[in-house]
């Protein structure tokens, strides 16, 4: 390689120096100079390649904060604030409907297992005897002749 008059060394380059991380070469003026905002390592003022950690390379290549949806688990494995609320949110609603449907199948089956019982009580005298002064009891007899009418 020839080198241009004042010029000598690796591969006739004028400037032979390295940068600091954040900054990159200038070799016209063989100096250093910051890489943009929040860029670990760059080629010039317009170019990073690699960004500080919680920030990534767009697509004009400069670092912009990462985006991370909401309620998903983080990176590494944990799971933040919403996400933690979310799952004990899902798994009371599923303990609350799980109870619900488990009273409702209870006072069914109570009800086919004691049908007189439960359509003979009467407010104030428990789960025994004849209801009629029960405005909702209804007198077999008296609904089997309708019926028959």
């Amino acid at each position: 390689c020839s080198c241009p008059t004042g010029y000598s060394g690796q591969l006739c380059d004028p400037c032979n120096r390295t940068c600091p991380t954040g900054n990159y070469l200038i070799n016209s003026a063989c100096s250093c100079a910051k890489c943009p905002l929040y860029c670990k390592v760059c080629s010039n003022s317009n170019t990073c390649t690699t960004c500080s950690d919680n920030y990534t390379v767009n697509a004009q290549n400069l670092c912009v904060p990462e985006v991370k949806p909401k309620n998903a688990a983080v990176q590494g494995g944990g799971c933040d604030g919403a996400c933690i609320g979310g799952i004990i949110g899902g798994i009371l609603g599923a303990v609350l409907l799980a109870g619900i449907i488990a009273a409702v199948v209870a006072v069914a089956y109570f009800v086919m297992k004691n049908p007189a019982t439960a359509t003979s009580a009467v407010p104030g005298a428990g789960l025994s005897g004849v209801a009629k002064d029960n405005p909702l009891y209804l007198d077999p007899k008296i609904v089997e002749d309708s019926v028959a009418q």
